[in-house]
């Protein structure tokens, strides 16, 4: 069974080995024009009752207090959800902490960056001078309507001033930031194989000395896991470089329910 399992992660592994490589040769762009937008009725509907009414009421809140306006009306419900979700996270764990009026932001591992408006509107909210920068190493991974990554997150900025959005390998940025976000790191083979991945790109000791190497002094990173083995891999990872961190442990969002369960440290 071993060696069955072994030879799926190899013959994996050369796919994704080759269509990486290819996809990042070909840099296939296609402007698009608008995003997709679903109503927002009935958006906690799948809530447990008690549940629910705090939902819809701490949506109220963050809608005001964050200008959500574009994004409800540019956006399918699942964005809207997921963006009121890290929105939640960053109140939680980075609203009480000083924020330099000019910080420059990084956001790792950005994808399609459907949750750029949460990131923008909460950091300009407490500095309106910050740069946000988010870089994805597979911004040409295209969809089955033939746009890309790249070209949804263009989009989503191109309203947004002081927002970059970087196609490379983190390992190979060498800017220096103030803050750093990390959601969902790729820190086993499995979940990397099955978004698309090569197992080259798996390096989640070098990633955390990389960040540490590039933070400033007093900065802080913000990791976010979806399961809690990789929440415990980076914990493990931590204490072996010696870092310090803070360990909140399990996070529970107020808007989604019964799926994955997400763990928070901050560096």
């Amino acid at each position: 069974m071993k060696f069955f399992n072994n030879l799926k992660l190899f013959r994996e592994n050369l796919k994704n080995t080759i269509d990486f490589n290819l996809r990042n040769t070909l840099k296939l762009k296609r402007k698009v024009t608008h995003l997709k937008n679903e109503s927002k009725q009935g958006l906690f509907g799948s809530l447990p009752q008690k549940m629910r009414a705090f939902a819809e009421d701490k949506e109220q809140v963050l809608y005001t207090k964050y200008n959500l306006d574009h994004l409800k009306n540019n956006s399918t419900q699942r964005e809207y959800i997921e963006n009121l979700t890290v929105l939640e996270i960053l109140e939680n764990y980075f609203l009480q902490a000083d924020i330099k009026p000019d910080a420059h932001i990084l956001d790792v591992g950005s994808k399609n960056w459907h949750y750029i408006e949460a990131l923008h509107n909460f950091f300009n909210n407490k500095a309106p001078d910050a740069l946000i920068d988010g870089i994805e190493i597979d911004a040409y991974r295209m969809y089955i309507n033939f746009h890309t990554r790249y070209d949804y997150a263009m989009h989503r900025i191109s309203h947004m001033p002081n927002v970059r959005y970087i196609v490379g390998d983190v390992l190979e940025h060498k800017d220096k930031y103030d803050d750093i976000l990390v959601f969902y790191p790729f820190v086993t083979p499995e979940p990397l194989i099955r978004w698309g991945l090569p197992l080259s790109r798996l390096k989640p000791v070098q990633l955390i000395e990389h960040l540490y190497d590039i933070l400033n002094p007093g900065g802080r990173i913000l990791v976010v896991n979806q399961f809690e083995s990789e929440y415990l891999v980076i914990k493990t990872i931590l204490e072996g470089l010696g870092h310090e961190y803070k360990d909140y442990g399990e996070y529970t969002s107020s808007f989604i329910y019964n799926e994955c369960r997400r763990f928070v440290l901050l560096i």
